[in-house]
């Protein structure tokens, strides 16, 4: 191997035992970002024609084919679609009712959105914490390597700070 190349693998084997939480951590985070990315792209695809749709057939008086149109579509856009039209054909509902049924269902839709965020965001705060407790790690072992031989080698030194 030549001397300016240094491999995957090898950084990873002089990581020390810290490199395989961190590459759990990488793997749950690329897990969570594909399902994300997933659940958005869905709740994304049918958005434009839903309304395109569900405009054309409010607009042209048909209430009952509106709602049904937005009931057979998946996504956010057409879940809040069909709960203030439900609220707007049942007759009685005021301004503030249906704003306030438009509100909770979209927060209801958020929530299902925002789902494993939480997850993504813990491991970008714990993945960083582990890569510094192994480099306190390595700096532990090659001053007890230090210690250990009463006097400074580099090559005592070498393999604690190359964990580090």
């Amino acid at each position: 191997m030549d001397a300016s190349q240094y491999h995957l693998l090898s950084l990873f084997s002089d990581g020390g035992f810290m490199m395989y939480p961190l590459v759990l951590c990488s793997l749950i985070a690329l897990g969570v970002i594909i399902a994300k990315s997933w659940t958005l792209w869905i709740a994304h695809a049918s958005t434009k024609t839903v309304l395109a749709e569900v405009e054309e057939a409010a607009s042209e008086g048909r209430l009952v084919d509106a709602i049904e149109l937005a009931a057979a579509r998946p996504g956010p856009a057409a879940a809040i679609l069909v709960a203030g039209l439900r609220r707007i054909s049942s007759g009685d509902a005021g301004e503030r009712e249906l704003a306030a049924a438009i509100r909770t269902t979209g927060t209801i839709e958020l929530g299902f959105l925002e789902r494993g965020l939480v997850i993504l965001a813990t491991v970008a705060n714990v993945a960083p914490l582990m890569g510094f407790l192994g480099t306190v790690v390595g700096m532990i072992l090659a001053f007890a390597a230090i210690e250990a031989a009463g006097d400074v080698d580099p090559t005592l030194v070498a393999g604690g700070i190359k964990v580090a």
